[in-house]
This record gives structure tokens, C-alpha cells and sequence, in this order.
């Protein structure tokens, strides 16, 4: 998940969501395309260890599967799988505008899992939340939750968040080419759009040949060596995961420890920008390997890896501060 200025605040709610301390119902607002989805797999990774009975639901699906379970008569086994859960997370609230008996269903829902100590976690789409579409009660028991709302991102948040979906050095490569495209970006939608037609159009072949030279200023950091980008990411991941330096750097194959040294890896790519083959050269690996590791390790870890990126860039910030 990329992580920026304009998500900060809702990523760090997120980041820190207890459920037993969570207000009842919390209401994630914010236009399309800015990762409200994600944040509510963020919150259902970041359950699953701690035995929650959590259920994630799009709402659209949420209508089918109550108008599929009253045509055939299984509305009370439906109701138990929903609404005895501890946490539940419904995306996108927007589309059942007009399916009243949806919204009842659904306010039901919610009444029964907030009484019962649960909580709820429900996005909806756009900058200001209306709920006029809502029954009364409905409405004023979201409006009494607590709200976060993700801001438009600025362009050169935009920009930033292309050069991550693309990684940085692909990124480096168009953007002279490209500066049209780029200051057309109106906003995230359009970012998404871009970024993903750009993946389509660019053959890594044609980069895999040769290294590709980024100038220093338009690395993300501006640090003189892999060797030192690596001490800082090992020693930021070995004290945020309890573990100790020289077995994270050597072979071990303990479960956590494997992970801790695949996340490094990833974290150089994503935040330094290091392509995978000199990643792998510096740690002598495998290139084949240590791409396939780091990519798999980010899906399995996403919570932890968007908590070490944030750890990463406060720590970085502190070095440039302390460097002027």
C-alpha cells in the first residue's frame, strides 16, 4: 500500500486498531482509488493472528448474498455467519442506495454486532459522507462514529505514487519521456489508470540487459552507498522485530528470522529503490530467488511491511535533519 501524506492519518489509525479500544462503528471516507479497500484488509490481516471472528464483505456482495439466502429460505444461517462476528468490515456503503431492503438487513446487522460488543468498520465513497439514503435510525447510528477521511493527494504525491506501482527504476526511465502524461494526472483514479497502461506498455526485457543508472538526486534518499542503506534498513527491521543482527545476515532458517531477511530485501527495493539483481549481488543470493521471496513476503506481511516503510522514513528523515 503506498503511503503518503494525504492517507497518513488512516494508516496510522489502522496501524494502531485494537478492537476491544475501537470506538463501535468507524466510517473511512475519501474518493475512489485512495485505498480504502486496503486499509480494511490492513485491519483484516492485522486481526487474524489475534483470533477475532472478523468477516470483510463488499456491500454489493452483501445484497446477494441476503437476496440469494431469502429466495431460498436460508436467512437465518446467513444472519449467524454475519452477524456473530467480533469485527465487521463492509466496503463501500454507496452502492446499496435504493435496496431498502438491503439497508434494513443491514442496519439489523449492525445493531446485533454493536450490541453484542462488536465493532464495524464501513467505507464509503466520496469527500463527505451523506447518509440521507439511509433510514433514520441508520443514519444517525453511523454519523455518531468516528470518521477518517483521506484527503485528494497533491500531484506530486500522484507522481510519487506512480514511480511505487512501477518501482523505481522503471519510473526513472519514462518520466523525461512522459511529462505530458504526468502533469495530466488530475487525481488517484487517473494515477491508477496511468500506472497500470504504463506496466502494460513497458517490456522489462528492455531494461533487463543493462543496469539502469538513476542520478543521485532523484534517489529517494540521498545516501552514498548500498552498504549503508542496508545497515539502516537491517538495524530498523532487527529492533522493530526483536531479533538480532547477525542472524537476520546469516543463514538461519528459523521462520521469523527468513522473514525478517526477505522484508530487508523488499525494503531496499520499495524505499531505496535498488533494483533486485544488485540487492542480490550485495547479500550474494540468488537474483530469481530473492525476487520471488521478497515479492511473496509482501503479500504474506503487508501490515508489517507498511509498518517498516513508515519506521524507515522517519528514521531517514532524522538522518537528513541531523546530516543538514
Amino acid at each position: 500500500m503506498f503511503i503518503s501524506q494525504f492517507n497518513q492519518l488512516a494508516f496510522q489509525y489502522i496501524e494502531n486498531y485494537e478492537v476491544q479500544k475501537a470506538p463501535p462503528v468507524t466510517i473511512i471516507a475519501g474518493q475512489e482509488g485512495l485505498g480504502k479497500t486496503q486499509l480494511l484488509n490492513c485491519i483484516l490481516q492485522k486481526m487474524k493472528p489475534q483470533k477475532v471472528k472478523i468477516v470483510l464483505i463488499d456491500a454489493d456482495k452483501f445484497s446477494k448474498k441476503f437476496a440469494f439466502a431469502a429466495q431460498n429460505g436460508s436467512l437465518n444461517s446467513f444472519r449467524r455467519s454475519v452477524r456473530s462476528n467480533d469485527l465487521f468490515l463492509l466496503d463501500n456503503i454507496n452502492v446499496l442506495q435504493g435496496k431498502k431492503k438491503t439497508l434494513e438487513e443491514l442496519f439489523h446487522t449492525v445493531d446485533t454486532i454493536l450490541a453484542q460488543g462488536g465493532k464495524t468498520v464501513i467505507t464509503y465513497q466520496g469527500s463527505t459522507p451523506n447518509f440521507d439514503f439511509l433510514n433514520q435510525r441508520f443514519a444517525s447510528r453511523l454519523k455518531s462514529g468516528f470518521f477518517l477521511y483521506l484527503k485528494d493527494p497533491a500531484a506530486e504525491e500522484l507522481e510519487h505514487f506512480i514511480a511505487y506501482r512501477l518501482t523505481g527504476d522503471l519510473f526513472q526511465e519514462i518520466r523525461p519521456c512522459q511529462p505530458a502524461l504526468l502533469s495530466g494526472i488530475k487525481n488517484m483514479k487517473q494515477a491508477v489508470k496511468i500506472a497500470e497502461q504504463l506496466k502494460k506498455d513497458i517490456q522489462p526485457t528492455n531494461f533487463a540487459e543493462e543496469k539502469i543508472h538513476v542520478p543521485q538526486s532523484e534517489k529517494l534518499f540521498h545516501l552514498p552507498g548500498i552498504g549503508e542503506q542496508a545497515n539502516l534498513v537491517v538495524s530498523i527491521v532487527c529492533e522493530y522485530c526483536g531479533l538480532e543482527k547477525d542472524k537476520v545476515l546469516g543463514s538461519t532458517k528459523k521462520g521469523e528470522i527468513v522473514e525478517a531477511r526477505q522484508m530487508v530485501y523488499l525494503l531496499l527495493h520499495e524505499i531505496f529503490q535498488y533494483p533486485y539483481r544488485d540487492i542480490a549481488s550485495y547479500f550474494r543470493k540468488n537474483t530469481g530467488s530473492l525476487t520471488n521471496q521478497s515479492e511473496k513476503i509482501r503479500e504474506r506481511k503487508q501490515v508489517l511491511f507498511e509498518t517498516l516503510c513508515k519506521k524507515l522514513y522517519n528514521a531517514e528523515k532524522e538522518r537528513s535533519y541531523g546530516r543538514g
